[in-house]
C-alpha cells in the first residue's frame, strides 16, 4: 500500500509576517516546521507582533529550550536590545519574552530597564519578568521598588497594575511564613451540594454543633471545636462571615477582616497572603481589580499563587472568609483519582441523604466503583460487613486500591466488566455513581448499561435490598424504573456537582 504524503509548507518569515495580524493564526504557525526561526527573524526587525507570539510559545518547554539554543548562537543581547526600542509594545513584549524564558543571566538588564522605563503600560511586564527570573538580585531590585502614585485620573489604572504585579512578583520568592490557625468562636457557614442543606444540618446535630439555620445548599452553626466540626463529612466548604462591604466606607471592611485574621490565628507580625473571589453580576474584572485595593495594606499581601486565605465578597457586599490555615483532614485517604471521579464531599452527602436506608454490618456492591470514593463514604456512614468493588477500568481498581490502603478499608476489588461479574453472597445494598454519558461513555452507551444493570441488579441484591444509584442520566433512570416492577422508588433528590446536575435515587427489591 502506497502512504500518503503529506506537504506542509515550511513557515518562513514573509508567511509569518501576514498571519501576524491575527494572534491565534501566528500562534499555529510559530508551532509549525520552521515557524521559530521566522518569529526570530522578525524579532531582529523589531517586530513587537512577533515578539509577543513567540512569548506566549515560550510557555512550553520545548520551545523555550529552542529559543535558548538559539540565543547561544546569537547572543542574548538578540533579544535584549528590544528593551531599547522606542516602540513601547516592543519594550512590554520583550520584556514578557524574556519573564517566559526565566533566565536569570536577564536579571541586570530588565532591572536598568525598569530604572529608565517612563511608558506606564511597561512596567508591569517588567516587574513579571523579573518576579519569573528568580534571583536574589531580581529580588532586591523589586523589594527595593516603590510604585509611583497616579499622577492625574488617567493614571490610577497603570499604578493599580504595577502594585498587583509587584504583589505577584514578590509572592514568588522564597520558602514563606505561613501564619498557624489556633480556632474560631462563633457562626460558620457550612457549604454543601444542592438540596443538601437538611442532612447537613442533621450530621452537624449529630456533631454536637450547634444549627442556627439552613438553606438548600448551605448551614449555619455556632462552631467553637474544629474537632467536632470535622466530624461532619458531607459540607464542601467553610466560610466565615465577616462584614458587609460598604463601598463609601471600605475601610471598615479591611479593617473587620484584618482583626478576624488575627484572632484566628497566633500572633504574628507577617501580613496574610490572599486572593480575592468575586460572586456577583457586576464586571469581573473590574470588581476583583477595586477589592484589591480595597484590602490592601500593610497585613494583607495579594498572592493569587500561594494564598493562606480566600477573601469571597458577593454582589450584596457579604463578605466571607474561606481559610487554607485551616487543616481539613476528612478525605485523606483520596491519593489517586480517575477522570469522573465523585469529589469526596459530594459522596459524603449522598450518604448523608440516604442514612436511613441503610443498615449495619450490610454487605455493599459498587458495580461502577471507580476509584473506591462511593465505598469508602458508605462505611463512614454505617459500619459494614464487606465492601466489593468492581471496574472495568485497571486504572481506576489500581486507584482504588492505594486509596483503600490510605484509608483502612478491606474492601475487595474486582477489574472486570460487571455485567460479567457474579456474587457467591448476595449484597444488602448497592451503591453506585453510574456513567454520566457526558463525562465516561455516551448516552447510547448508558442505554444498554442500564437495562443490562436493571436485568442484573436482583440476582446481586437480596430481598428488600437497596440501591442508591447516582446518576445524570436522570429520564433514562426514572424510565428503568417505571419500566421494572421488581423496583420500589423510595426517594429521589436531585442535587448538583460542577455545574451538572445528578439525581440520588434509592430503590428497594420488591420482595
Amino acid at each position: 500500500m502506497m502512504q500518503k504524503k503529506t506537504n506542509r509548507v515550511k513557515i518562513t518569515a514573509e508567511i509569518l509576517r501576514d498571519a501576524l495580524n491575527d494572534p491565534n493564526n501566528a500562534d499555529k504557525l510559530i508551532s509549525q516546521s520552521g515557524g521559530i526561526h521566522a518569529a526570530w527573524e522578525l524579532l531582529a526587525e523589531g517586530d513587537h507582533r512577533a515578539c509577543a507570539a513567540l512569548g506566549r510559545a515560550a510557555k512550553k518547554r520545548a520551545v523555550r529550550e529552542h529559543l535558548e539554543a538559539l540565543c547561544n548562537v546569537s547572543g542574548r543581547t538578540y533579544i535584549r536590545l528590544g528593551l531599547c526600542s522606542e516602540n513601547p509594545k516592543m519594550r512590554k513584549n520583550t520584556a514578557k519574552l524574556l519573564g517566559a524564558l526565566k533566565n536569570p543571566a536577564d536579571t541586570d538588564c530588565l532591572i536598568h530597564a525598569l530604572s529608565e522605563e517612563s511608558v506606564r503600560m511597561v512596567i508591569p511586564s517588567l516587574i513579571l519578568a523579573l518576579g519569573a527570573v528568580g534571583s536574589d538580585d531580581a529580588y532586591a531590585a523589586l523589594a527595593g521598588y516603590e510604585v509611583r502614585l497616579a499622577a492625574d485620573e488617567t493614571e490610577i489604572k497603570h499604578e493599580r497594575e504595577e502594585k498587583e504585579a509587584l504583589a505577584k512578583a514578590l509572592s514568588g520568592y522564597g520558602a514563606k511564613e505561613r501564619h498557624v490557625f489556633c480556632g474560631f468562636n462563633g457562626e460558620i457557614q457550612l457549604i454543601c451540594a444542592a438540596s443538601m442543606g437538611k442532612y447537613v444540618a442533621e450530621d452537624c446535630t449529630r456533631a454536637g454543633l450547634k444549627v442556627q439555620s439552613f438553606a438548600d445548599s448551605s448551614v449555619t452553626v455556632f462552631a467553637d471545636d474544629t474537632e467536632k466540626l470535622f466530624c461532619v463529612r458531607s459540607f464542601r466548604e467553610i466560610l466565615i462571615p465577616v462584614c458587609r462591604l460598604d463601598m463609601e466606607h471600605s475601610e471598615k471592611a479591611r479593617d473587620a477582616l484584618v482583626r478576624r485574621l488575627i484572632n484566628m490565628h497566633e500572633k504574628s507580625d507577617f501580613p496574610f497572603r490572599y486572593r480575592v473571589e468575586y460572586r456577583g453580576k457586576a464586571d469581573r474584572k473590574n470588581m476583583l481589580a477595586y477589592l484589591v485595593e480595597v484590602f490592601g495594606c500593610d497585613m494583607l499581601t495579594n498572592s493569587v499563587s500561594d494564598y493562606e486565605a480566600e477573601i469571597r465578597v458577593f454582589g450584596d457586599g457579604r463578605v466571607y472568609l474561606k481559610l487554607f490555615t485551616l487543616p481539613d483532614k476528612r478525605f485523606m485517604y483520596r491519593k489517586a483519582s480517575v477522570p469522573a471521579s465523585i469529589a469526596p464531599a459530594n459522596a459524603a452527602s449522598v450518604m448523608s441523604c440516604v442514612r436511613e436506608f441503610f443498615t449495619e454490618d450490610a454487605v455493599v456492591l459498587d458495580m461502577c466503583c471507580g476509584s473506591g470514593t462511593m465505598l469508602f463514604e458508605r462505611e463512614k456512614a454505617k459500619p459494614c460487613k464487606r465492601l466489593l468493588g468492581v471496574d472495568i477500568s485497571e486504572k481506576a481498581i489500581l486507584a482504588a486500591k492505594e486509596n483503600a490502603k490510605t484509608a483502612g478499608a478491606n474492601v475487595f476489588f474486582y477489574n472486570t466488566d460487571c455485567r460479567r461479574f457474579s456474587l457467591h453472597e448476595r449484597a444488602d445494598e448497592i451503591i453506585s455513581n453510574l456513567p454520566f454519558g457526558n463525562r465516561v461513555g455516551t448516552h447510547t452507551d448508558n442505554v444498554r448499561l442500564y437495562d443490562d444493570l436493571f436485568m442484573l441488579m436482583p440476582k446481586w441484591l437480596k430481598k428488600g435490598g437497596i440501591a442508591v444509584l447516582y446518576t445524570m442520566e436522570n429520564t433514562l433512570l426514572m424510565q428503568k424504573i417505571r419500566e421494572n416492577s421488581r423496583f420500589e422508588l423510595l426517594r429521589c433528590i436531585k442535587t448538583e456537582a460542577g455545574g451538572l446536575m445528578p439525581s440520588v435515587a434509592v430503590l428497594r427489591l420488591k420482595g
